[in-house]
């Protein structure tokens, strides 16, 4: 029986996450000779001949097809199905949201296939021209060895499955996947690293591709309870697919699923994807893998007891990457957390956008449009900026899919904030992501990135920005004149910085009054009084006027 099983020396683990073995000459490869992945699951669909008397309606064509929610055709969950007379086949659609579909052929039929219908449990029947049959599927031998528990994977502890088994490199990306709240774990599993030849190479783009029997694993858990773990292989023929396992509620073990499944867990709703949906987000423009690459591990983790290391270094010392790094490891593209504020705020939220939406928005990508969100093109390539929407305006006239300085505008931040099935990205949320369409709205407020002056460096473009020669990244304006406190100590608003402006502080002096706290530390003091005399006799701003 086939087994996934990681199993490394105890001297090769300690080399592989151990900051001390850094620079200390070249380091051994771990052994491994069992973490690969397996064949992959034969699974063939088949039409069965049922009893259904031809009452039944079948409707034929892409309109006329289903959406499968049954047990038979385990495999097919999600799916749009529907019958191509043209090519005589029963074929499956990936339809999600605005995406280019991807469609497949099921099966092709031995004899003529007319149209579809569903019985009262969701199960397809085909109407042909030997009758009504039933969508089944039929597995091989070879799916009946594929681990059914995560237990049998070998990948994790055998005795404590929420352990990873010894061998495995755990992994975490700069900028994050937003999974609805969920935390998550992640490891890498290559195929026999004593092997020279099995490594990864490192694409053009700093995009990882990885060998032949490569397992990515990802474990994802709400309010502490594990819910599911992920499997993303390559199997030999050199394709990717997911499996996802399904955690009991005794948080002991987890179960292969065959398919789509959704359950409430800690008082949300869980998604478990189907394998066709998997391939549509780990599409083949994005190369399959996700959060690997050069700008999204060039970063510090921590090994917990073995230390704290740059994660692409480790990457290099273990000699798991061909080659050599094209620059210095300090010098090599890498993507800020989020909350990084010493990180610019365009290069926090392009982040954003590359991990979230690029595996769909780029070249060649199911995601279809114009939009190019990947982190390393200018502002100015993303296919974006002042361009109108391709699938609808979301009820805003004059909206583009990005407007500068005009969040409530930009049909891009429209659909990350969006909780209904305009929703960006289309699969994998039904939460809406607070803090990242905070960060992406704040980003599309300032205007930076796209190559127009910032004066000050505050990260607001010149044209948008209300205190355009003085930093102020807080943009505060709690008069609302659309000048910035910073620049405003004109509290009476009468166009002049004056004596009647100094009497008006002297009177909330050591009060919260806002409009008199310019520096924005809450409460009217000297520091405040300070800027006032710097601007007497002069007028507030300079200052944009703020966009509608």
């Amino acid at each position: 029986m086939f087994s996934l099983r990681c199993a490394l020396s105890t001297a090769a683990a300690a080399v592989l996450v151990s900051p001390l073995a850094f620079g200390q000459g070249p380091a051994e490869r771990p052994q491994n000779l069992t973490c690969v992945a397996p064949d992959r699951p034969t699974v063939q669909f088949i039409l069965n001949a049922t009893d259904t008397t031809g009452s039944v309606a079948a409707r034929s064509g892409e309109a006329g097809g289903v959406l499968y929610r049954g047990a038979s055709a385990a495999g097919l969950q999600g799916l749009y199905l529907y019958v191509d007379t043209s090519r005589n086949a029963l074929m499956s659609r990936a339809w999600i949201g605005g995406h280019a579909p991807v469609d497949q052929v099921v099966l092709r039929g031995k004899t003529v296939l007319l149209g579809l219908a569903e019985d009262a449990n969701g199960e397809v029947l085909v109407s042909t021209s030997a009758g009504w049959q039933r969508l089944e599927a039929q597995y091989g031998a070879v799916a009946a060895s594929f681990p059914q528990t995560l237990s049998a994977t070998g990948c994790f502890d055998v005795n404590d499955v929420s352990q990873a088994a010894a061998g495995l490199i755990p992994y975490e990306p700069s900028a994050t996947l937003w999974s609805d709240g969920a935390t998550k774990r992640r490891w890498i599993a290559m195929p026999d690293w004593l092997d020279p030849e099995n490594s990864i190479t490192v694409m053009a783009d700093g995009d990882f591709d990885f060998p032949i029997g490569t397992v990515l694993v990802k474990e994802f858990a709400i309010g502490g309870i594990r819910v599911e773990t992920r499997l993303f292989v390559r199997h030999d023929d050199g394709d990717w697919a997911g499996y996802s396992y399904e955690w009991n509620d005794a948080q002991t073990d987890a179960v292969l699923l065959a398919g789509f499944k959704q359950k409430e867990i800690a008082g949300q709703v869980w998604t478990y994807p189907s394998r066709g949906e998997c391939i549509f987000c780990h599409s083949a423009a994005a190369n399959r893998s996700l959060g690997l690459e050069i700008a999204q591990l060039n970063h510090d983790y921590d090994y917990g007891g073995d230390g704290i290391a740059n994660q692409l270094q480790v990457f290099y010392d273990l000699d798991i990457i061909d080659g050599e790094p094209a620059a210095p490891i300090s010098e090599l593209d890498a993507l800020p957390k989020y909350a990084d504020e010493s990180a610019t705020l365009d290069a926090r939220a392009r982040g954003y956008l590359h991990s979230n939406c690029s595996m769909c928005h780029r070249p060649g990508g199911p995601g279809g449009g114009p939009e190019d969100f990947r982190y390393f093109l200018e502002g100015d390539q993303i296919g974006s900026l002042d361009v109108d929407p391709t699938r609808g305006d979301l009820g805003v006239p004059g909206a583009k899919l990005l407007k500068r300085g005009a969040p409530d505008m930009s049909v891009l931040l429209l659909r990350l904030a969006s909780s209904n099935f305009q929703r960006m990205p289309p699969l994998g949320v039904s939460i809406v992501d607070d803090e990242g369409v905070e960060l992406v709205s704040k980003w599309i407020a300032s205007g930076s990135g796209f190559g127009f002056a910032d004066t000050d460096a505050d990260q607001y473009s010149d044209d948008l920005d209300n205190c355009s020669e003085l930093a102020n990244a807080d943009q505060r304006d709690t008069d609302g004149d659309g000048f910035g406190n910073a620049c405003d100590a004109d509290l009476n608003n009468d166009g002049t910085i004056n004596f009647q402006d100094l009497g008006l502080l002297r009177t909330v002096f050591f009060t919260a009054d806002p409009d008199a706290d310019f520096n924005g530390d809450g409460v009217v003091n000297f520091s405040d009084l300070g800027i006032l005399r710097l601007q007497f006799f002069g007028a507030p701003g300079p200052g944009a006027v703020p966009l509608p």
